[in-house]
């Protein structure tokens, strides 16, 4: 490629980008990460593996950084999810809870929108709202 006349310019690797990440994902899917780390890195690249979610989930170092944190639902129970991936010190980010169900806060909605008890009735006896 490095010789190619139809790359031989920022500009034409630009335009054949979609063409050429094609062809470099086929040279590499020839090998395991492994053989590549091993090339790349004996030639001096700066390079990262892109991480699978099960690379993410298994990482020992994700863990102690504490980027997941355990949620309560009181639909499902108590689950695992992603928390905040930084910290800002001084301010409490991060999951505060599970995401309501469909649903869930529909009259409270509707309610603080200005709909009176008669209209949130009417709505869900003709099946708008439930």
């Amino acid at each position: 490629w490095a010789s190619d006349p139809r790359y031989d310019s920022l500009a034409k690797r630009r335009d054949a980008s979609r063409e050429l990440t094609e062809a470099i994902g086929a040279v590499f899917a020839t090998q395991p990460r492994a053989v590549w780390a091993e090339r790349l890195d004996a030639q001096g690249l700066i390079w990262a593996p892109v991480a699978t979610l099960t690379d993410v989930i298994d990482d020992p170092q994700v863990r102690e950084m504490g980027w997941f944190t355990r949620v309560e639902s009181k639909h499902i129970g108590a689950f695992e999810t992603l928390g905040t991936p930084f910290k800002l010190y001084g301010a409490d980010v991060g999951p505060r809870g599970a995401a309501p169900a469909s649903g869930e806060h529909t009259f409270e909605v509707l309610t603080a929108a200005g709909l009176t008890d008669d209209e949130l009735a009417k709505l869900a006896e003709t099946g708008v709202i439930g």
